[in-house]
């Protein structure tokens, strides 16, 4: 055998070896890319939020949590629902909102009066065509709240506030 010859032999292995081996990385890299993908979706996709409707008869005994919905829509129609069949109270908050917040809108919503929570909300009216309309652009505090839902004027017909929970 030649020196040619073997160098020809050695060139051709490592030829090999190395088409081998990108096989190989290129089948992990079809397989870790599959696998990312998959996830992806379920990833990217940003949590829904979530409406929670509570009621009460009137006492702290009675606060609960009613049902979560997925958009505000459907908690206000909820909400309204309930204090049509029941004469119950019942508030709108985003997320899932602790007990003492829940109590906190509660007490507000019989007398009227803010309590010293740190609670804020925003206030919708109820549009012939549209459905539920926001109609502060930012969050408000209640007594601000109280103010702009008394006024007829400003805002015609059918109002409901959603409260916010704190973020934790």
């Amino acid at each position: 055998m030649t020196l040619a010859s073997y160098n020809f032999r050695i060139s051709m292995i490592s030829h090999a070896f190395r088409a081998v081996c990108f096989s190989a990385i290129a089948a992990l890299a079809t397989v870790a890319s599959a696998e990312t993908n998959s996830e992806k979706p379920a990833s990217a996709a940003p949590p829904a939020p979530k409406f929670s409707v509570w009621t009460s008869q009137g006492c702290s005994r009675t606060l609960r949590v009613v049902e979560t919905y997925p958009d505000v829509r459907s908690a206000l129609n909820a909400a309204e629902r309930l204090r049509a069949e029941k004469e119950t109270f019942a508030m709108v908050f985003d997320g899932e909102a602790a007990w003492d917040e829940a109590f906190a809108a509660l007490n507000f919503t019989r007398s009227n009066e803010p309590s010293d929570s740190k609670l804020v909300c925003s206030v919708y009216r109820k549009a012939c065509r549209v459905g539920w309309q926001n109609v502060t652009p930012k969050r408000i505090d209640l007594k601000s709240a109280a103010a702009l839902v008394a006024d007829k004027e400003q805002i015609p017909g059918v109002t409901a506030m959603v409260f916010h929970t704190a973020a934790r």
